[in-house]
């Protein structure tokens, strides 16, 4: 039995890597490995070092597995190992070009801004630790699919084709090199795994995509787009290639917790993409899921499918920052039979709420709703940025889809200086709003574009309406100034001693309390 304990025993060895290494080293720091070398030696217990340089176009696979005690340890590092720490943001990041002064970077190679190399580094094992590398350049540069890896502080640049030619050519196609659908930052499966203090820039297809995982725990992560500038919706005038899932949470997703999480698109984009969306396949759900911390820019976050439940986006900030006709889309949708999606704690800036359905070709079962079971709890929509359109929209362009929007909660929100404060061009039924403050709406209620509106199926009850339209049937209903301390620098914070402690209480909320957002308020 001894002797069985010692000889399947892990013993613990340190390795370093080098992109000078000529090949046939020993793995010591003047002798070191190249990365070729380490992915094939690497068994569990294993700690490779990585020295900061530029690997070339590697491409690698990575199929054993650590155990939990003895994880497999890729760490790149600079000039020492371990001098690349990061806490709350990617340390080795920019919006531009990989240093490979600063970190091991792998770098594909490109002919006319399309990519040669498809893949860059993969990682089917379990319990690896991989940390502090850059990759541009690659269609697919690095994937993860085993359960309880830990990856930190990477960098991605430019994955997939930026040919401008060549994505308006071929928008949508996903073959490989010449598509314009192509190119993806992070791909991610695996039970337990944890992602942290990463950035993708400039992916042409999908920042970050999440699949086949339960438990999963992402915190601080960046996609980022600079590119795709043109003219609205014209894909052949843009600049380069618009990413379009920027954080795509899939199939057979659950219980996952996401944590200041950034979604940037530039002014002038010429197709906002989707933001955080969750989207999962028919019949795979992504359910019970947890995004607490998030910003999103010129895009939205959205839900979409009946498989998709269970939702939560707190603390967070979408802004639109455009000055056309683009910024219509940028906010919150809710979409295509979605259901038990919670918004929480939220500043909306010339942005808006969305419930829409329309005929999606990945689900093919029929369904009957838009929006089902949705609540909006102490959130704030500000447009001092003046976006002629809703704070609150149920609404989709095609006549011939007339999905139901059922069962909205409002509550403790504050609406300021939207031009409407509804768009109901669907069916609508059970809308229930309470403990509102709003100040300077041009107008209740519009309709815009084909079909026909719908009246609003609401109820409004304890909420104050001032500076613009005249207040819908209710009980409660106050027409008093607000008093806002400072609106213009989004502070909302109320001055009119009659509207404080003035709540009543709801499922979500205890009563007396100040009615509108309640800033900052502690989960």
């Amino acid at each position: 039995m001894a002797c069985l304990l010692l000889c399947t025993s892990v013993v613990a060895q340190t390795y370093y890597v080098s992109s000078s290494a000529s090949g046939g080293g020993v793995g010591t720091e003047k002798d070191p490995l190249t990365l070729v070398e380490a992915f094939s030696k690497a068994r569990a217990g294993h700690t490779y070092w990585v020295k900061a340089g530029n690997y070339g176009a590697a491409q690698l696979n990575l199929m054993v597995s650590g155990t939990q005690e003895n994880p497999i340890i890729f760490e790149g590092y600079r000039d020492k190992p371990g001098d690349l720490q990061s806490t709350s943001s990617c340390s080795i990041c920019t919006t531009t070009e990989p240093d490979t002064a600063i970190a091991p970077t792998l770098t594909g190679t490109t002919t006319d801004g399309s990519p040669d190399q498809d893949q860059g580094i993969r990682i089917s094992g379990a319990f690896i630790h991989f940390k502090n590398f850059a990759f541009r350049y690659y269609n697919r540069p690095f994937e993860s699919s085993g359960s309880n890896n830990q990856i930190s502080n990477l960098y991605i640049f430019q994955p997939g084709n930026h040919n401008v030619a060549e994505v308006a050519q071929y928008l949508f196609s996903p073959a490989f090199p010449n598509g314009g659908y192509t190119g993806y930052g992070l791909r991610l499966q695996g039970d337990g795994i944890q992602v942290r203090n990463s950035r993708v820039v400039n992916a042409g297809a999908e920042g970050v995509r999440l699949t086949n995982s339960k438990k999963p725990r992402l915190q601080n992560i960046e996609v980022i787009c600079t590119t795709g500038k043109g003219v609205y919706t014209n894909h052949a005038s843009a600049d380069g290639n618009i990413t379009d899932y920027h954080f795509l949470l899939g199939h057979d997703t659950a219980d996952g917790i996401f944590e200041n999480i950034t979604i940037t698109n530039p002014e002038g984009a010429v197709y906002p993409g989707h933001g955080f969306a969750v989207k999962p396949l028919e019949g795979k759900g992504a359910t019970n899921h947890l995004i607490d911390g998030f910003t999103v820019t010129n895009t939205l976050i959205e839900t979409q499918f009946p498989d998709t439940q269970y939702i939560v986006f707190r603390n967070g900030e979408i802004n639109s920052t455009d000055t056309d006709a683009r910024r219509e889309i940028h906010g919150a949708r809710i979409a295509n039979a979605s259901q038990f999606i919670t918004i929480e704690n939220t500043v909306f800036n010339g942005a808006r709420f969305m419930s829409w359905g329309w005929d999606e070709a990945l689900f093919a079962s029929e369904y009957q709703y838009a929006a089902r079971d949705v609540a909006l709890l102490n959130c704030l929509f500000n447009n001092t940025n003046d976006t002629p359109y809703s704070a609150f929209a149920i609404a989709f362009n095609f006549p011939r889809n007339t999905y139901l929007t059922e069962n909205i909660t409002i509550d403790h929100v504050t609406v300021y200086n939207y031009y409407y404060l509804w768009e109901t061009s669907k069916p609508n039924k059970n809308i229930r709003l309470s403990n509102l403050v709003v100040d300077g709406i041009k107008q209740f209620n519009v309709k815009r574009g084909p079909g026909q509106q719908y009246p609003l199926d609401a109820d409004f009850t304890n909420s104050n309406f001032s500076n613009g339209i005249t207040p819908p049937q209710g009980s409660g209903i106050t027409r008093k100034a607000p008093l806002f301390a400072d609106p213009s620098n989004g502070d909302f914070t109320l001055g009119n001693s009659d509207l404080l402690k003035s709540s009543l209480p709801t499922p979500n909320f205890e009563g007396d309390l100040d009615i509108g957002f309640l800033k900052n308020r502690e989960q």
